[in-house]
């Protein structure tokens, strides 16, 4: 019966609430989040491995909604005009081991609504002239992957740099601001064989990553963590009292 009450003490009270804490950050948040990824790589390669044919842009776009995960690869088709004028340029890209750069073109849809345009890439060092081959004028049909925004740092939005718009990611709406367009959060990366494209920016390798490991292992993690404690806690309720601290009898002499 002590070595129960013992295990109400603070140590044991502290114990059991960290692990009820690992426990549950393991089952509710650590897991999930590495099973989520692994869902939207899964999601991720099936799209971009998906045979049907382009979808029209119209099905898809958003003009206030960045693509959903399931629409970002997916192949797509739109008609409009490219705006040569309006070119940016991203650059501390590479391509084939190399520096490069990739020329973004802005593409007006018959609407009205314009979407960036990833052309592709050029082996370019940071300080080489972009000189980039001008897209084709007028009408034009073209075929590409839909993009979700990169991240655009804080230290790293569109400027103007030796008379070119210049960036290190692509960001559409940032792109569009610096060019005075306003244009949805989505791009447009084209595929080989297309008006205008320069060397084909490829989509991700299909990979599934090591997150179903990691989610499992979570899992494995917060069921084992209460395990270990009640075992700790069992053990020691069991244990044989050390005979080193066994209590002494005090004894009086009878006068």
């Amino acid at each position: 019966m002590n070595r129960l009450r013992t295990l109400t003490r603070p140590a044991w009270l502290l114990a059991a609430v960290a692990t009820l804490g690992f426990t549950l950050a393991c089952l509710l948040v650590l897991a999930p989040w590495q099973l989520g990824k692994n869902a939207a790589v899964h999601q991720r390669n099936e799209t971009i491995a998906d045979p049907t044919a382009p979808i029209p842009i119209e099905e898809l776009r958003s003009p206030d909604a960045s693509p959903l995960a399931t629409d970002e690869w997916r192949m797509v088709t739109m008609t409009g005009r490219y705006l040569p004028d309006r070119e940016i340029v991203l650059r501390r890209r590479s391509a084939q081991g190399r520096s490069a750069v990739e020329i973004v073109s802005p593409f007006q849809l018959p609407d009205g609504t314009t979407i960036m345009v990833n052309r592709g890439y050029l082996l370019r060092g940071a300080d080489d002239p972009t000189d980039a081959p001008a897209p084709p004028t007028g009408d034009t049909t073209v075929v590409g992957r839909l993009r979700a925004p990169e991240d655009t740092g804080r230290f790293s939005l569109p400027r103007v740099d030796d008379d070119e718009v210049v960036a290190y990611a692509l960001d559409p709406t940032r792109l569009g601001d610096a060019v005075g367009l306003r244009v949805p959060p989505m791009a447009v990366q084209l595929v080989a064989d297309q008006p205008g494209v320069l060397g084909v920016v490829a989509p991700p390798e299909p990979d599934a990553g090591p997150y179903l490991s990691y989610g499992v292992q979570w899992i494995a993690f917060g069921v084992l963590a209460p395990l270990g404690l009640v075992y700790a806690a069992l053990a020691y309720t069991r244990r044989k009292p050390d005979p080193r601290h066994r209590p002494t009898a005090l004894t009086t002499k009878e006068g």
